[in-house]
């Protein structure tokens, strides 16, 4: 049975960044047991301290000043885990220097398969992992040098395709069909593999494909329950960004065929060189391709 002790909360959040939770938000949390939603959802955050295993035998652990942030009760001893200075500090033999990875879903503790699917991800890349259940989040210790591959492989698995889609389609509801169907074929550089009144499909690359229907057969397809897309005509309420060799050639290909400049093909702070249209319905066309990489003069 672990045990947890209630360290000062200046201590233990020294250096930590944290999110305020209220009390209300905290009833508010919802326990998950979906292994697919707990990875979507997991957002790994690495602490900035480097903490330690160490045993202690009861008489000790009763003198010592140390604030761990876990003890657990064994038959040879109590495990403590400390920061590795206060370690030092008291003078205490100690194992295992790691970071500390607290993954920020509220997760069941009856939920199956979480930190399994978890371990073998690190074990796959040689990381080891002592993992601790506390009642709303899993906090995982891994060696302190190899802590940051470790978030950036947990990162990736949470990036992983959803496992229950086949394919993505994006329908855009559009005015006029026949136009925009012309001016989607302009751009994209491609026919349509389905053009029948009511939709037209082109294939994208990944087996995803970007559908174009006209309001009147949403309408008629949904109902009076859907609020009239014709009432926001012209207002951007959607983005197709797509990803392409050169964002320069589609992006001139779109003014060519009607589209107009929002914003010209430039260098984006999140690794992409991309421009922006909107296309004859108002909904906003990206296209961009990723930086190239700087091949330095030794390499």
């Amino acid at each position: 049975m672990k045990k947890f002790n209630r360290v000062p909360q200046g201590d233990f959040l020294r250096g930590i960044k944290v999110k305020l939770v209220t009390c209300e938000m905290v009833k508010k949390m919802t326990a998950e047991t979906d292994l697919t939603t707990l990875i979507a959802l997991m957002h790994p955050v690495l602490h900035p301290d480097t903490f330690v295993f160490a045993t202690l035998p009861d008489s000790k652990r009763a003198t010592l000043t140390v604030s761990p942030i876990m003890e657990f009760c064994e038959a040879e001893g109590v495990t403590v885990v400390v920061r590795e200075q206060e370690a030092k500090q008291a003078e205490i033999d100690y194992q295992y220097p790691c970071r500390m990875i607290t993954l920020n879903v509220h997760s069941d503790l009856n939920a199956v398969g979480f930190m399994a699917r978890i371990s073998t991800v690190l074990a796959e890349a040689g990381i080891s992992l002592n993992a601790v259940s506390a009642f709303y989040h899993d906090h995982l210790f891994v060696p302190a040098n190899r802590a940051e591959e470790a978030v950036l492989l947990l990162n990736r698995l949470r990036q992983e395709p959803c496992p229950y889609s086949q394919t993505a389609h994006f329908i855009l509801y559009v005015k006029d069909q026949t136009i925009s169907t012309e001016f989607y074929t302009r751009v994209l550089g491609c026919v349509p593999r389905l053009d029948v009144p009511g939709m037209t499909e082109f294939a994208l690359s990944g087996g995803a494909v970007l559908g174009l229907m006209p309001v009147s057969g949403i309408k008629r397809l949904l109902g009076d329950k859907l609020p009239n897309p014709e009432a926001v005509r012209g207002v951007p309420c959607a983005e197709l960004y797509l990803v392409v060799d050169n964002a320069t050639v589609f992006h001139q290909r779109t003014l060519a065929a009607g589209g107009r400049e929002l914003s010209p093909v430039t260098t984006r702070d999140w690794g992409h060189v991309a421009g922006y249209c909107l296309d004859p319905d108002g909904h906003v066309v990206a296209f961009a391709n990723a930086l190239e990489k700087k091949v330095g003069k030794n390499t």
